[in-house]
C-alpha cells in the first residue's frame, strides 16, 4: 500500500520542525510520501483543506493518508503498524495509534515520555513508548473511536463516503470533523481501529492555542462545537 502522511503546518515553526524531524526518522514504509501544508494564515478551513488534499493524494495513487496534526511525535515503526493494521481486515477503514490522549490512551504498561521545558516529548522516550506497545501488543488491532490527531485512513472508503461534511467545509472547524467521518464508515458496517503496537505523542491543541492567541478563533467555543459533533450531532 502507498501511504501519504499530510502534516498541517500553522504558525508554531520550531515546534512544526522538531515533530516533523522525528515524524521522518521514525517512518519505515517502504513506499510512503510526505506533503507539508503550511495553513497559517490561509483563509481556507481546516476541514476544507483536509478534504482537498485527501483528493489530490488519492488522485496521486496514494492508498492510504495520515492526518497527522503538527504537535505530535510519533514513534519510530508506528507505520507500519498503521499498514498492517489495514492489511489484517479490508473491512478497516480508519486506524489510529495508541497515544497519550484521547479513548485510544496507552495503558499504565507504557511509560509515558518525559518532557523538555518547551513542553515537547523527548524523542528517545516517545520510542520508548513505541517500543513497548510493540512488545505488549505486536499487530493486535481493537476498534476504536480515532482523534484526527494522527488519524489515517483508507481513500477508497473515503471516496466512496463523500469526503469530510460540506457542511464542516464551509465553517470554522477545529475539532470534530473526523468523527462525523467515522460514523459514516461505520453506518455503513466498516471499522475504526486502534493497531495497538503504534504510538504517537500528542501535546493538545497547540495550533488552537496559536490561533486563539492571535484572535483568529475562540477556542471555547470551538472545543463545544467539537464535543457536539464527537457525541453525535449529524455532519
Amino acid at each position: 500500500m502507498r501511504l501519504s502522511v499530510v502534516f498541517v503546518k500553522f504558525g508554531l515553526p520550531d515546534m512544526e520542525l522538531d515533530a516533523l524531524a522525528q515524524l521522518v526518522r521514525a517512518t519505515r514504509a517502504r513506499d510512503w510520501t510526505l506533503r507539508v501544508v503550511d495553513n497559517w494564515g490561509n483563509p481556507e478551513t481546516l476541514t476544507a483543506l483536509w478534504d482537498r488534499v485527501l483528493r489530490e493524494e488519492a488522485r496521486a495513487g496514494a492508498d492510504i493518508a495520515v492526518l497527522l496534526n503538527s504537535d505530535c511525535w510519533v514513534a519510530t515503526g508506528w507505520d507500519r503498524a498503521i499498514v498492517q493494521a489495514f492489511d489484517s481486515d479490508p473491512q478497516i477503514a480508519v486506524v489510529g495509534p495508541q497515544s497519550n490522549t484521547g479513548p485510544t490512551t496507552a495503558p499504565a504498561e507504557v511509560r509515558a515520555p518525559r518532557l523538555r521545558e518547551n513542553g515537547w516529548p523527548e524523542v528517545v522516550d516517545v520510542d520508548r513508548a513505541g517500543s513497548r506497545c510493540h512488545e505488549l501488543f505486536g499487530t493486535q488491532v481493537r476498534d476504536a473511536e480515532v482523534f484526527g490527531h494522527c488519524y489515517a485512513m483508507r481513500l477508497d472508503a473515503f471516496l466512496a463516503h463523500e469526503g469530510l461534511s460540506p457542511e464542516l467545509r464551509a465553517g470554522y472547524t477545529l475539532y470534530g470533523s473526523e468523527q462525523s467521518l467515522s460514523r459514516r464508515f461505520r453506518a455503513s458496517g466498516l471499522r475504526t481501529v486502534c493497531a495497538m503496537g503504534a504510538y504517537c505523542y500528542h501535546v493538545g491543541e497547540a495550533s488552537g492555542r496559536a490561533a486563539a492567541k492571535r484572535g483568529e478563533v475562540d477556542l471555547a467555543a470551538e472545543r463545544a462545537r467539537g464535543r457536539a459533533l464527537y457525541f453525535g450531532t449529524p455532519g
